[in-house]
């Protein structure tokens, strides 16, 4: 949507995805939304990838 989000927010959702990491729930989750929509949450089988995004 091209719409900037606060230093302090991303700074927050960053600290807050490494604080509560998916769990097996989400995992299982990921994977009946994929039997639905053909597609996976890649954050949620890699969770390292968000320290490959400079900019959210």
């Amino acid at each position: 949507y091209r719409i900037q989000i606060q230093n302090t927010l991303e700074e927050n959702l960053r600290a807050w995805h490494f604080e509560d990491p998916p769990d097996k729930m989400e995992g299982i989750r990921n994977s009946l939304i994929e039997q639905v929509q053909g597609n996976r949450n890649p954050f949620i089988d890699h969770p390292e990838a968000v320290e490959r995004v400079r900019d959210f």
